[in-house]
């Protein structure tokens, strides 16, 4: 999972790529960096690149407000990989795909 995050943020950076840099903090919805259907487009490229299924009723606009949220609330939804293997949002690669209604 080590490039989870660079895919998230590779993700973002194709949604608005005038922004040089998206800072941990930075708020994902204020920028319109992310809105309802891109979060469901972010939310499908977290789940193929880490096999789990968020739960829908349980996923709040504030997971996803800013990547910092993203580590925090959503990741930590993942299930234990074991000990030694990151399972945070790493740091800028590939971008995910559109799909899931």
């Amino acid at each position: 999972m080590a490039d989870l995050r660079a895919d998230v943020v590779a993700f973002l950076r194709s949604r608005r790529p005038d922004l040089a840099d998206i800072p941990p903090d930075l708020d994902l919805i204020e920028a319109e960096i992310l809105d309802s259907l891109g979060f469901m487009v972010l939310l499908t490229l977290l789940e193929e690149r880490t096999g789990h299924e968020f739960d829908l009723d349980t996923v709040t606009r504030e997971d996803y407000r800013t990547l910092a949220r993203m580590e925090e609330r959503l990741l930590a939804r993942l299930p234990d990989p074991g000990p030694g293997s990151g399972a945070r949002l790493p740091a800028a690669g590939p971008g995910g795909r559109e799909g899931r209604a």
